[in-house]
This record gives C-alpha cells, structure tokens and sequence, in this order.
C-alpha cells in the first residue's frame, strides 16, 4: 500500500528508534506498505527516513495532520489514509503493565493491535534473529558528508543528557571528568544544555543529524553515554566502542550483571536492540569518572 500517511507521534528518541522506526521499517520490510507512502515526522528525525522513504513531511512545515493529508490528496490523486503508531501496536507502558503482571521478561506478548495490515508483531526487537533487509533498512541512516571539526583527526563523543525532567540528566561531575580528557583526546560533546568552552579541541553540538555522523565517522575512538536514546543510537550506526552507564535513578544502576544479561537478552527489553557490531560496554560512573580511558 502507498495511499497511506504515517504519523510518528513525538516521542523520546530512545522509543522513537528502538519501537517506531523499527515497527515502521519491519511493515516495509514485509511489503505491507511501500516507499512511497507519505512519512510525517519531527524535523529532526527526517535524517531517520529520508535515504528509505521518498516521501517525508516534517511537522513545522505543516503542523495540522489533516491540512497534511488535503495537500498530499490534491498532490498525488490519491484519498489518502492516515496511519498514527498507536493504531498499530500498544504504548510501551501498555505492554510492561502485561509483563509486570508475569514478573518476568521472557515471556511472550503480541505488541500489536487488530489492524487493516494485518500486521502482527510477538515482543519488541532485540534479539538477533531478522531478515537481512530489515538490518539493512535500520541501519540505513542518512549522514552528513561532512563534519565540521576534527575531519582527519580521532575523536571521543560524549552524550551528556540535559532535558530538565528531573530523570537522568548527565551530572557536571561526570562532564568535568570528560572534559579533563581533552588533554589525550579531541572530544565531541552532544547536549541541548548551553555550553561554551574556549578549547579547540572542545566540539559542541545540539544536532542530532551531525551528532550521529560523528559516530559513524571511523576517526570516532568511542562513544560514552548515559543510558538514553542519545547513547543507544549508536547500537545503529557505530562499530567502533559505545561505554554506557546507568543513572542512579534508572531501574538498571543496582542490577548484578547476571540480572542485566538477562534484560539484554530479552526480546521484550526493546532498548537494548544492538544492529551493528559495536563493541557495547557497561561501565560504572566511577569507571566513566576515574578510570575511563582504560576502557577507550
């Protein structure tokens, strides 16, 4: 089908690659729909879909769904259908009420609402167990062609979370320990906190397109992170190094490893999906304050 708009409802980037893109990229990859339907989404995501789908419209560019939908009538002749996530599959909270009740992640839980495609989906997407064209297509990203520093040079990059929502925003104490390493290393900081520094060796960004190029780049020694989708979007388009850690506040941080293997390889701890070969560490925040650079 190609008559269709679809509507990926704003959501935290860690969702939004892990669950939508993904249920998105698995219904092209069973030919339910095609590239030609018409993908409406957040500015900033447009990098996600643009080398996949021939279609895209952001929303500060039409802001009202069904303005979107007379326009992309008109435009292409067609009556078209307008598909939002939430027609297809249940909330993420939805279905880990259902698991909570089991007391246990390996169980299986069809993520899928009756609908028009006759789609069908058991559990999130973590194991290793896909088509080669759905590995493809999730991994095909559209990158920058340049990167503004550091273009012949290595490089860390360091996710540092600041949204305000009193979650787990990186602390100033784990930045000032990763910037003390501009002495060894050039160092790029993505955050949407305002940040100066007078070092050249110093790089900041708030643009997740040029963000995620620089971790594709192949001069990017490693990725360090807190665990968030700015972290985890590297399990998709790095093959290098990715060092996470986890936030007091997060369910993960008092965890033994044997507990967190066991989240990693469940097919119904989404966010743990991991489609490139990067070596992927968990570290501890004293491992990321004191001892990070035995680890790059």
């Amino acid at each position: 089908m190609d008559d269709i708009i679809y509507y990926l409802e704003p959501h935290a980037l860690g969702d939004d690659i892990h669950i939508h893109r993904n249920v998105l990229l698995d219904i092209l990859d069973k030919n339910l729909i095609t590239d030609e339907i018409v993908i409406y989404c957040l500015a900033d995501r447009r990098f996600l879909y643009s080398n996949i789908f021939k279609n895209i419209i952001v929303y500060k560019d039409i802001p009202n769904l069904d303005e979107t939908k007379s326009i992309c009538d008109s435009k292409f002749g067609k009556n078209f259908i307008i598909i939002k996530n939430s027609d297809l599959y249940y909330s993420i909270w939805e279905v880990w009420q259902e698991i909570k009740k089991h007391g246990r992640l390996d169980i299986d839980i069809s993520i899928t609402k009756s609908n028009f495609l006759n789609f069908n989906k058991i559990n999130y997407y973590n194991n290793l167990n896909y088509s080669s064209r759905f590995k493809s297509l999730v991994t095909n990203i559209n990158y920058l062609e340049n990167i503004p520093r550091f273009c012949n040079d290595k490089y860390i990059v360091y996710h540092h979370r600041f949204k305000s929502d009193n979650l787990w925003d990186g602390n100033d104490e784990i930045l000032e320990a990763i910037l003390k390493y501009s002495e060894d290393y050039n160092i790029v900081l993505f955050t949407q906190k305002e940040l100066n520094f007078n070092n050249s060796k110093i790089y900041t960004t708030s643009n997740l397109q040029e963000y995620v190029t620089y971790i594709n780049n192949e001069n990017c020694l490693a990725v360090i992170s807190v665990w968030s989708g700015g972290g985890q979007i590297a399990s998709y388009c790095s093959s290098n190094k990715l060092l996470m850690y986890f936030h007091p506040m997060q369910a993960q941080y008092n965890i033994s490893n044997d507990q967190l293997d066991h989240y990693i390889k469940s097919e119904n701890s989404f966010d743990f999906c991991q489609f490139t070969d990067v070596d992927r560490k968990f570290l501890n925040i004293d491992e990321i304050i004191y001892n990070l650079k035995a680890y790059i």
